[in-house]
C-alpha cells in the first residue's frame, strides 16, 4: 500500500468543513476516512479502501466507534462492506 499523495476533487464535498487545500491526506487520514464514510458514496469508500488499505481504514473507525463520530447506518453498512 502506498500513502496518497493527493485527495481527489470529488471529495471535496464531504470535506466541506476543512480548507482542503490544507489538508495532507496522510496526515490527516483520520478526518478524511471519518467525512468520507459519514457523508460519501460508494465510489468515494472505495477510494479510501484503494488509497489507505482495509487494515488502516478499519483502525481507524475502530478508534471512533467509541465516540459518537461516526453516523450509526454508515458505520454499520461501512462494517459490512469490509467484512464481505
Amino acid at each position: 500500500m502506498t500513502h496518497p499523495k493527493t485527495i481527489p476533487k470529488d471529495l471535496f464535498p464531504v470535506l466541506w468543513s476543512y480548507d482542503v487545500a490544507k489538508l495532507d491526506p496522510w496526515r490527516d487520514r483520520h478526518s478524511i476516512i471519518v467525512n468520507t464514510v459519514n457523508y460519501g458514496d460508494l465510489k468515494q469508500w472505495r477510494w479510501l479502501v484503494e488509497s489507505y488499505g482495509t487494515k488502516e481504514v478499519q483502525q481507524v473507525l475502530g478508534e471512533a466507534k467509541s465516540s459518537t463520530v461516526l453516523r450509526r447506518r454508515a458505520r454499520k453498512l461501512f462494517s459490512l462492506l469490509l467484512t464481505v
